[in-house]
This record gives structure tokens, sequence and C-alpha cells, in this order.
């Protein structure tokens, strides 16, 4: 049985993410590059990239979760 991590750390994916977007716009690689690694290594942890672990959480949580995984995984492209 695996155990599903829901506390404030989505919210710290979901910001990490947004903060390694913005360090990128400005032009200040290596802070974007820390974010990003910070925002991977959280949204890892919470197995966002596995919708088998949504199970049993809100819909609004688990559109938070799928959200911050495609803005990470864009994040990967660029």
């Amino acid at each position: 049985m695996s155990t599903v991590i829901t506390f404030d750390r989505r919210v710290v994916a979901y910001l990490s993410a947004s903060d390694c977007i913005y360090h990128f716009c400005e032009g200040h690689d290596a802070t974007q590059h820390a974010a990003f690694g910070e925002a991977a290594h959280i949204a890892v942890t919470l197995r966002i990239h596995e919708e088998s672990s949504y199970e049993g959480l809100d819909l609004i949580e688990c559109e938070v979760r799928r959200r911050t995984f495609w803005l990470l995984f864009g994040g990967t492209i660029i």
C-alpha cells in the first residue's frame, strides 16, 4: 500500500515551478536551475507524474498536481 503525501508541499511545488519560470524570464540562469531542481524533486516526492497516486484526493488537488506536472514538463523542453 502506498502513502500519498497531501500537505502544503503541493503548494511549494507549484510555487517553486512558478519561481523557476520567473527567474528564467528575468535571465537569472543559476537561480532558475536551482528553483527547477527543487520543484522537480518535490514533484517526484509527491509522485505527481503518476495518476494512480491521485486516488482518494479531491478534484481540485488532482488538477493542481496535473497542472504543476505539465508546468514542470514544459520547463524541461525550454
